[in-house]
């Protein structure tokens, strides 16, 4: 899994979202987060990452 800045999200212009290893987008990081994961995505630090909730309800 890998973590990508989006800056063309229209909804949010620090949006990060999740990516599976063939580039397919599973998801995106909590608003609350993401300033301070793209300081870490700038400075190439390693990230590790949990998923405890998926809302299949959204897309």
């Amino acid at each position: 899994m890998f973590l990508q800045k989006e800056p063309d999200n229209i909804y949010d212009q620090n949006a990060v979202r999740f990516l599976d290893v063939s580039g397919k987008v599973l998801g995106y990081l909590p608003r609350y987060y993401n300033k301070e994961v793209i300081e870490l995505l700038k400075y190439k630090k390693e990230i590790a990452c949990h998923i405890y909730n998926v809302n299949r309800n959204k897309n």
